[in-house]
């Protein structure tokens, strides 16, 4: 059984059938894959400290030209008119 499948059925079995329900509160509330690691991790908050947020910046061609839209750490209104 996938890891996923063994989530789903516990999140029914604690929510849906009130079975087991300390299990669940003593896990921590947010749980994610990580694809780049290829693992499911387990955090008590969201988004981390260590987040990087990366911000899609386009001169107003990116739904017409592939080659027109580019990845950026900073975004500002100017860079995107």
């Amino acid at each position: 059984m996938s890891p996923i499948d063994r989530l789903q059925i516990h999140w029914f079995d604690t929510i849906l059938k009130s079975r087991n329900e300390h299990a669940l509160a003593a896990q921590k509330p947010v749980c994610l894959f990580e694809m780049g690691r290829n693992q499911w991790r387990q955090l008590s908050e969201w988004p981390t400290p260590t987040v990087k947020r990366y911000y899609l910046q386009s001169p107003g061609l990116a739904y017409i030209r592939e080659d027109s839209g580019e990845l950026g750490r900073r975004w500002t209104v100017e860079e995107m008119c």
